[in-house]
């Protein structure tokens, strides 16, 4: 079969994050059917220069993470189609010819097609579909002519089957490169988890980093028939499991102790409570607290709860709409109405500055 080569309507985007091992070979291996090929990653100038002087781009960029990566170098291009792929890996001819049949289609939404990778891993070719949770798929997007901007991470577009033909994937050669990665590829897991459930609470979470884990692990080990894979089947299916668990730890970190639910959402908070159940000092501290939150958050409606006899210092206070009281003494009953109360007003978020046990009952 004849093919009109190279192919001129597809942009090949190739993420590099610091293995040179195959960068050369990979651009090598394309640029006979591509013509429009950047690599993405950071600037090694006795690689890039080589590159460039064969007709291809370079665009800088000291991020690790394959998704930003690609989508910078998407950025940096006005194409329907894309090539998406990774420094370390090589396409078949039956898979560049499965692309060159691919981008004649017109498809009527943005479309993924992934490609089929045959892994390498610690230096032995794997003969079952052993692939990190966290780690991006390589693979054709039809972008369309939506002007709208593309983020890769949330793969939202339309997904068709596997490209025929299949890639050769190089992963990592040696066990320091493989725990060089479980950092980047947990907070990957943190960033892609929080796209899917944004509202996740510190129980679930719990439950969650408990039981995952050791479903990826048999997932891996005996239903993707990483057992049988011997020593590299093993070190793949404990260290994808420990990736998934420390991707739940630093979603916590990042998202929930880290505060970065709450700043996704500030421009729907329009009720605010604040709890500060101790002394006069530290209820005075509270004011320039509640000063700050109003110059930053002009209109929003702010709420104090406190001691009844540090109320005085909040009652005149022209950023706050309400100020609650409760007895140092107080029972179980007068908690338990004061909760009550409170739940009525529906605040869109508490800020319990000192948590106590009564503190943290009532928030």
């Amino acid at each position: 079969m004849n093919y009109a080569i190279p192919i001129s309507n597809v942009s090949v985007i190739i993420a590099y994050r610091g293995s040179d091992r195959h960068l050369l070979g990979t651009f090598n291996s394309l640029k006979m059917w591509f013509d429009n090929i950047t690599i993405v990653g950071p600037n090694v100038v006795a690689i890039s220069e080589g590159i460039k002087t064969h007709g291809g781009n370079w665009l800088e960029s000291e991020s690790s993470n394959i998704c930003e990566l690609w989508e910078k170098g998407i950025q940096s291009k006005k194409s329907s189609w894309y090539l998406l792929l990774e420094g370390r890996e090589y396409f078949s001819t039956v898979l560049k010819e499965s692309i060159y049949e691919t981008v004649k289609l017109t498809p009527v939404q943005r479309t993924w097609f992934p490609v089929k990778r045959n892994i390498i891993f610690l230096k032995q070719p794997l003969k079952y579909p052993l692939e990190w949770t966290h780690d991006p798929r390589s693979g054709l997007l039809f972008g369309g002519t939506d002007k709208q901007e593309i983020k890769t991470r949330q793969l939202s577009f339309f997904r068709k089957n596997h490209l025929q033909g299949e890639s050769i994937y190089f992963s990592e050669n040696t066990m320091a490169e493989v725990v060089a990665n479980i950092v980047e590829r947990s907070e990957y897991g943190a960033d892609q988890l929080y796209q899917i459930n944004p509202r996740l609470n510190s129980y679930s979470l719990f439950i969650r980093a408990l039981t995952a884990p050791a479903e990826k692990f048999y997932k891996n080990w005996i239903l993707r028939k990483g057992i049988r894979e011997g020593f590299e089947g093993c070190v793949f299916s404990l260290v994808d499991s420990l990736v998934v668990f420390l991707g739940y730890l630093r979603y916590f970190e990042k998202y929930i102790r880290g505060g970065g639910q709450i700043k996704d959402q500030l421009s729907s908070i329009k009720k605010i409570l604040i709890i500060k159940l101790r002394g006069m000092g530290d209820a005075v501290i509270v004011t320039s607290v509640i000063k700050n939150i109003n110059t930053l958050m002009p209109g929003i409606s702010i709420s104090v709860l406190t001691f009844n006899f540090c109320k005085p210092i909040f009652e005149n206070n022209p950023h706050l709409e309400a100020v609650y009281g409760l007895s140092e003494e107080a029972s179980a009953s007068d908690i338990s109405k004061v909760s009550n109360q409170l739940s009525q007003r529906k605040f869109d978020i508490i800020l319990n500055l000192h948590a106590k046990n009564l503190s943290s009952r009532l928030a």
